[in-house]
């Protein structure tokens, strides 16, 4: 297994380790204003997007793209993103309204993936610019809620990943339709 999967392993792994650690917190810190931060929480948080980036990086610069790696890398980022929404939603920190844009794209891109896949035998489906755009709104939702920002910064946050979750979940439906009517024409 190459170092671009590993990071995006290392990402899995560390995921449900977050989610416990936003519903238990430990090592919070007490502001000035007095407001709790739970700064491991955080810390994990920001090193699981840094893996993001850093195996994206290393898969392209070293050539390590593996078919593991092109399946494993969205699935972790989903699973830290959706299941970060939902905990946060739970909490209260995000109205559920914005969770459930959020989850419901990813299960409907998911089912569309699988029935593409099953009709095509496509697996790749490529990222596109709404795409890494919802994923950059997404985390810095996420972010911003998690260092207490006011609500009003957070809710420019929570708009930009709506905004953008809703338009690359037309566009990839649209994409993954248009794809299997072209398979579906030839055949």
């Amino acid at each position: 297994m190459n170092l671009a999967n590993k990071l995006t392993i290392l990402r899995i792994l560390l995921t449900p380790i977050f989610i416990i650690l936003l519903f238990n917190p430990a090592w919070v810190i007490t502001l000035k204003n007095g407001q709790e931060l739970n700064t491991i929480a955080i810390i994990i948080f920001v090193f699981a997007i840094f893996t993001d980036y850093l195996d994206g990086l290393v898969a392209r610069k070293k050539k390590m793209l593996t078919p593991l790696g092109t399946f494993l890398d969205p699935a972790a980022d989903k699973l830290l993103l959706v299941t970060t929404f939902i905990t946060l939603a739970i909490r209260n920190v995000i109205p559920l309204w914005v969770m459930i844009i959020v989850v419901s794209r990813d299960v409907i891109l998911f089912s569309g993936w699988l029935l593409s896949y099953i009709f095509t035998g496509n697996k790749v489906i490529a990222p596109s610019i709404l795409g890494k755009l919802t994923t950059f709104f997404q985390m810095m939702t996420i972010f911003f809620c998690l260092l207490q920002f006011p609500e009003h910064v957070s809710r420019i946050f929570w708009w930009g990943a709506v905004i953008f979750t809703v338009a690359s979940g037309i566009n990839y439906a649209a994409a993954g339709i248009k794809l299997l009517n072209n398979e579906g024409g030839k055949k």
